[in-house]
């Protein structure tokens, strides 16, 4: 399994346009999980479970990984995903793609700015400067993915992703010092 796969076609992002079937890739990144058990976590029908997962599937991003029987000779599927981590460049993609995908990213960046605010006194960003931090914070973590692409070994997906906000947010205090004039490279912990 890769780390980080960087979406930039069209037909597969439309497949993770569906908050579901990112949450479906979240979770199998933490463990291989039968259809059943998703439907469970995720509150959803065995049918329902089961058209998420065969869309993921056909698109490439999860794949079977064993084969249990159950009961009454039922066979269970365990499926597993092609990466730790799926990143969206909305840089290749057509607005009608990347307008799903600005809640999350828009997210994201109040939750980095919460964050920054702690280190910074009085830091704050109007709603036009988040939405412009989202889309530098998304260039520069499509700049950091690019060098966990191929790289494997992170046993938990979270500190994978906690390490690629990180770098990006890194990168972003770099390159504007002016946006962040408390916030150093070094001042972050």
């Amino acid at each position: 399994m890769d780390s980080v796969r960087i979406i930039r076609s069209e037909s597969e992002a439309r497949v993770l346009t569906d908050p579901i079937r990112r949450e479906i890739l979240r979770l199998l990144a933490a463990k291989p999980l039968a259809g059943g058990e998703l439907a469970k976590i995720l509150g959803l029908s065995a049918p329902s479970a089961s058209h998420h997962l065969t869309a993921l599937k056909k698109a490439g991003f999860v794949s079977v990984v064993r084969r249990e029987e159950g009961g009454h000779g039922i066979v269970q599927k365990f499926y597993r995903p092609s990466a730790q981590t799926y990143v969206i460049d909305q840089s290749a993609l057509p607005l009608s793609i990347v307008r799903y995908f600005t809640p999350h990213h828009v997210e994201r960046v109040r939750g980095t700015v919460a964050a920054l605010s702690l280190l910074q006194d009085g830091f704050r960003l109007s709603s036009p400067e988040i939405e412009r931090m989202a889309w530098e914070f998304s260039a520069r973590l499509i700049n950091v993915a690019h060098k966990h692409q191929g790289v494997s070994g992170y046993e938990d997906p979270e500190f994978l992703v906690n390490q690629l906000y990180r770098k990006a947010l890194e990168e972003l205090i770099t390159a504007q010092p002016s946006a962040f004039p408390k916030i150093s490279r070094a001042g972050l912990p």
